[in-house]
């Protein structure tokens, strides 16, 4: 009788519109919760300023800015075109050696995924040792 008692006191217009825009004057409110991809990341990433050098089974070595950063991943900014899919490595402070693969490339900046996670003690520790933005950022 309980789930009888709540359906009736919802209000059938609300069921009804709860859909659609409200109605302001001037501005337009919406009730989408989908999240932005933004948002959907699993970690925050860090702004950084990093110089590294890049190399690969398929990658001459190369020098590379690393833009932000998370456990699972960076931005990196490189002169040298690379691949979607391209197997790279590279040295961090603190984490060491890391393996990773070219997610997507565009116009000299590239998205990597991290074989593995960095695990968190070294990753902070790292985030203390690397540049932050407005730092001498110079050429990579």
């Amino acid at each position: 009788m309980l789930f009888g008692a709540l359906t009736m006191a919802i209000d059938p217009e609300f069921i009804r519109n709860r859909h659609r825009p409200e109605k302001t004057v001037g501005v337009r409110k919406t009730m989408s919760i989908a999240k932005r991809p933004k948002d959907m990341r699993r970690f925050q990433r860090e702004e950084v300023c990093f110089r590294i050098e890049i190399a690969g089974p398929a990658q001459t070595p190369a020098n590379a800015l690393i833009v932000n950063i998370s456990p699972l991943g960076c931005l990196l900014r490189c002169s040298q075109p690379t691949q979607p899919d391209a197997e790279l490595h590279f040295t961090l402070p603190t984490a060491g050696r890391i393996q990773a693969r070219v997610i997507w490339a565009i116009g000299g900046r590239m998205g990597l995924e991290f074989s593995e996670e960095i695990d968190a003690t070294p990753y902070l520790a790292m985030l203390d040792q690397l540049n932050r933005p407005g730092d001498e950022m110079g050429s990579y």
